[in-house]
């Protein structure tokens, strides 16, 4: 990928003031069934070591997955709890902290009244991890983990996350992501929506059996080549969430291992185990909760059917959760590191387009085009990396639509984008990107239209500029042939002039650049031109 990578990550964390290593610094992590913090001292080499943990066992899921709402008892421990960890957040010294809240707190209908509680109560902001947010926090542990294990750039590799409100799965090839997508079904969320007393083990592999056909769909086109040949090595799988290192507790495998494998026979043997073992005893031999234990059934079921039918003999558990995801993150910020997904966004930008046949050459032109053009004005414009990489993939995907229907392809772009799941972005961008690409044709952004009303007034602006820059950038490559590929571009005079170097004939671009420059003009203020 030629795309230039520029810092555009919208920090989500409470990060206080900006402190150098060594220091001491916080995670708070607030989950469907505990609340954790965790102290940690960070050293000038990156390296960390605990200070001190403190969790206490939280509820949080089994109200908001049965009754869709967090209980003011509940808000009342959690706002008294968040307290507690403030004034030992005051006794470290810690300045810098992150602290997040999961599936449950994120599906709550009442979730804005429980964070302001925390707030006024604790004075801790507790943000809310967006399931695509999470999702990228999680594959980039579980790369970091892996790198002296495997090499992912060598393998196509399957990631499943066990979570208990919801389940994720993300398809890799040799090192680049190219699908992602989260599902709203977790370990403990069966037991919550259907009931625990309805539910035996013969009907808990009845439920997963129906929810795994979407993950299975997902695999079997995952299985073929781009000719529809089926792929002659099956690919790593790869899976993390509590109740899979439950399972491999129970296999008696080495928690202080950064990684541990589980053999398909191994998931045999522990299926039959649990068949076997009561609630009480297999919490009591885990050493954890009865609630939390209930997850390792659900988990052990579903590994074994994908093991099935992606002909994976075992399967690899990197030993990592969303807390060291979420303190590894935090490290790139101290340390203020470009972000290192940047790339596995753009390859499933990619990937989404060839799922919907989408002319990616001509996405990629347009894209390359638009950035350039978004450098060259930056002064004008005055929008950060962030809406420079929102430009890029709008760019790319602009003509999806086409896959519904050419008459109309820019409002069809608009649904298939806001409907698809990239890691990484959140709704509000996935939001902007879409109005991106639903205005790069036709009609200007107006007050009426339904897709340009729900976004911020922030928002708004954005699309506007990122709009204008993108109409220009494809009227240019109307013809599919790349004539501008290597443009030069300067303002002159209240003029954006555009230099083709190519001796070619630019005429069919000259009419289309007239017909659709009027909104960057209008926008940004200057009259585009071919020299």
């Amino acid at each position: 990928l030629l795309f230039e990578l520029k810092s555009y990550r919208k920090r989500y964390g409470e990060m206080g003031k900006r402190r150098h290593a060594p220091m001491p610094v916080a995670i708070i992590d607030m989950g469907a069934h505990s609340v954790r913090l965790e102290i940690y001292q960070l050293q000038e080499d990156r390296k960390y070591h605990l200070l001190e943990s403190i969790a206490q066992a939280v509820n949080i899921g089994k109200e908001v997955f049965s009754k869709g709402v967090i209980s003011p008892d509940t808000i009342s421990l959690v706002s008294a709890l968040m307290k507690d960890f403030a004034r030992k957040l005051r006794e470290y010294g810690v300045e810098c902290y992150e602290a997040v809240a999961t599936s449950a707190v994120r599906e709550a209908l009442n979730r804005e009244i429980f964070l302001d509680r925390v707030k006024s109560t604790s004075r801790i902001r507790l943000k809310v991890l967006e399931a695509s947010e999470e999702a990228r926090l999680l594959y980039l542990a579980i790369k970091n983990n892996l790198s002296g294990f495997c090499d992912l750039h060598e393998h196509d590799a399957m990631f499943l996350t066990l979570g208990t409100g919801t389940t994720g799965i993300a398809f890799a090839q040799k090192g680049q992501l190219l699908e992602s997508e989260v599902f709203g079904f977790g370990s403990l969320r069966i037991y919550e929506e259907i009931g625990e007393a309805e539910l035996n083990s013969r009907r808990i592999g009845g439920l997963m059996e129906s929810f795994s056909k979407s993950l299975i769909q997902l695999m079997r086109r995952r299985q073929f080549d781009t000719e529809g040949n089926k792929r002659d090595n099956p690919p790593l799988f790869i899976s993390i969430g509590a109740g899979v290192r439950m399972l491999a507790q129970l296999m008696e495998k080495d928690e202080a291992e950064p990684q541990v494998v589980l053999g398909i026979d191994e998931l045999e043997r522990c299926s039959r185990l649990l068949a076997d073992t009561t609630q009480e005893e297999l919490a009591k031999h885990l050493n954890v909760i009865d609630y939390v234990a209930k997850s390792a059934e659900p988990c052990c079921f579903l590994l074994r059917q994908m093991c099935r039918v992606a002909g994976c003999e075992k399967v690899i558990v990197p030993m990592v959760s969303t807390r060291q995801a979420i303190i590894e993150e935090m490290i790139r910020n101290i340390f203020n590191e470009e972000d290192v997904f940047a790339p596995d966004i753009i390859s499933t930008a990619f990937a989404t387009g060839e799922k919907y046949s989408n002319d990616n050459e001509h996405g990629y032109a347009v894209a390359e085009t638009a950035v350039k053009i978004f450098d060259r004005t930056a002064s004008i414009h005055r929008l950060d990396g962030h809406a420079r990489l929102l430009l890029y993939l709008a760019g790319i995907l602009h003509d999806i639509g086409s896959f519904i229907d050419a008459r109309k392809h820019h409002k069809h772009s608009y649904y298939i984008i806001l409907n698809s799941q990239i890691p990484g972005l959140s709704e509000d961008d996935m939001k902007v990107m879409a109005a991106v690409a639903r205005y790069h044709r036709k009609a200007s952004p107006r007050q009426s239209h339904p897709e340009y009303m729900i976004l911020t007034t922030e928002s708004k602006v954005m699309v506007s500029k990122l709009a204008a820059i993108l109409r220009v950038a494809d009227a240019l490559d109307h013809s599919h042939h790349f004539k501008f590929k290597n443009a030069d571009f300067r303002i002159d005079d209240c003029k954006f002039i555009i230099k083709c170097r190519q001796m070619v004939d630019c005429s069919i671009e000259r009419i289309f650049l007239d017909f659709k420059s009027d909104m960057f003009y209008n926008v940004i203020g200057l009259e585009a031109v071919i020299e």
